[in-house]
């Protein structure tokens, strides 16, 4: 955890609050003090653990990785009020085609916005969005069955459809 914005950066952070490295690194700027922001980022290392990085990295798309961390760390600022208030404005918004790799991640947080500290996280809300509407279906269990399944070789968008998509 970074006292400093130029600590945070000089470990590679940037704009992020937090970040997690693998299955067992988090770091955190000042801003991401807070415990959503580190429950988002355990969220993460406990998905690469369960899976391994390898996978994680390469057979989980980005929003579910995002997705899930949203909904588990309950951080305000990508709550379904935030999106309901977004769906409102008629707010651009990204598919979730476009959120599978981390490089489309990264640009679809630029091109929809939320790198600026009072703009709406449009792409984290999408993602937390789809999660808890999947999570209410599928469940602890469908999580566990969904895990379960990747680990086992199966691909993401069929286990994702079969549990609860």
């Amino acid at each position: 955890a970074c006292a400093t914005e130029e600590c945070f950066r000089s470990f590679g952070g940037g704009r992020q609050r937090g970040l997690a490295f693998g299955d067992w690194v988090i770091l955190l700027s000042p801003r991401g003090l807070t415990q959503p922001i580190l429950t988002h980022e355990l969220c993460h290392v406990e998905l690469h653990a369960w899976l391994g990085t390898w996978k994680s990295l390469t057979m989980i798309p980005r929003w579910f990785d995002e997705g899930l961390a949203v909904v588990v760390s309950q951080e305000p600022t990508h709550s379904e009020t935030v999106w309901e208030d977004i769906v409102h404005r008629n707010l651009p918004r990204p598919t979730l085609a476009e959120l599978t790799s981390f490089g489309d991640w990264d640009r679809a947080v630029r091109r929809y916005g939320g790198t600026q500290p009072d703009a709406p996280k449009v792409v984290y809300a999408t993602v937390g969005h789809e999660l808890r509407r999947w999570y209410a279906k599928a469940g602890p269990a469908g999580l566990g069955q969904l895990i379960a399944e990747i680990q086992t070789g199966q691909e993401f968008d069929a286990a994702y459809g079969k549990v609860g998509g």
